[in-house]
């Protein structure tokens, strides 16, 4: 069993404890390694080809948080900068993902149903 097939979903601090790079990681997540903000770096792989039928105008806005909050997870975990944007690079990212879409469309679904009963419905 490769090591991310056993650290797959589980909590940084679950994962911490069962690598062996686990003093690293502790010290890092101790320290709070300093992250940099990526988001104006960061984009997408290819342009589409054709405009969408329905667009939006904070389409990317998460997308930016997301992979900015991904960074700073790498960076706790004692990455260097030049191997967390490796990582993002990687196909890591879509792996990740593809295990985890449900869990990004429930974060989407929360988020909305409480920003709506926290402005008094939709407007």
């Amino acid at each position: 069993m490769t090591e991310n097939a056993k650290t797959a979903g589980k909590p940084l601090q679950d994962v911490a404890v069962e690598t062996p790079h686990r003093l690293r990681i502790a010290r890092a997540v101790a320290t709070r390694l300093e992250s940099r903000d990526i988001t104006v770096d960061i984009g997408p792989l290819f342009s589409p080809r054709e405009e969408p039928r329905v667009t939006m105008y904070s389409y990317s806005t998460p997308a930016y948080t997301f992979w900015q909050g991904a960074y700073d997870a790498l960076i706790e975990a004692g990455s260097t900068d030049a191997q967390a944007l490796a990582w993002l690079q990687s196909k890591n990212p879509r792996w990740m993902l593809d295990s985890s879409s449900s869990d990004v469309q429930e974060l989407g679904r929360m988020m909305t149903a409480r920003y709506i009963l926290k402005n008094g419905g939709i407007v």
